[in-house]
């Protein structure tokens, strides 16, 4: 995501072109499986989390809800499985996943070329932010393991009032 000073959101005309696009004035990156691999353990903590209560939640299913609000997650694992799950129910799979996910998030790799590209930029003074809907102190350890010369902008899942894919996160970062 690219903030250009532009309404965010605003329709772009159907011949919008490279010449006509406006050069950005800061760039928004997500943490999780853009700049640090943590696909593989957020993926385990759900099928753990989700075994405890006795769902047997696919990999595959997973993988393509990686990323969304938590009870997004578990909504569409439940669904798939043939359960429903409600309110509290739901927010202590989410809460469960995320502890789990805290135990094997222990060293987290950058992605290739994410230490390169965020050291350039920060040494260029080009702004930019890290969004995770992740909160708080469970998102140190990815962004520490990215070894950057300073502690960037983050802009957790507290500072949303709706969760991914609601854009919140990201025009809060903007």
């Amino acid at each position: 995501v690219v903030a250009s000073g532009q309404d965010v959101g605003a329709d772009q005309d159907a011949s919008t072109t490279i010449e006509t696009v406006v050069e950005p004035t800061a760039i928004v990156f997500e943490l999780d499986g853009i700049l640090v691999d943590t696909v593989t353990s957020r993926i385990q903590a759900w099928q753990r989390a989700f075994s405890e209560i006795g769902i047997i939640a696919d990999r595959d299913h997973l993988a393509v809800l990686i990323g969304a609000d938590g009870k997004r997650v578990v909504d569409g694992v439940a669904t798939l499985v043939g359960h429903h799950i409600i309110g509290d129910v739901s927010e202590e799979i989410d809460r469960r996943a995320a502890e789990i996910f805290d135990e094997l998030n222990t060293d987290p790799e950058p992605l290739p070329g994410a230490v390169a590209l965020l050291t350039a930029l920060t040494w260029s003074r080009f702004p930019w932010a890290i969004v995770t809907s992740r909160m708080g102190p469970n998102v140190s350890v990815s962004v520490d393991a990215l070894g950057l010369p300073a502690r960037p902008t983050i802009v957790d899942g507290s500072q949303a009032a709706r969760p991914k894919p609601a854009p919140d996160l990201l025009l809060a970062a903007a």
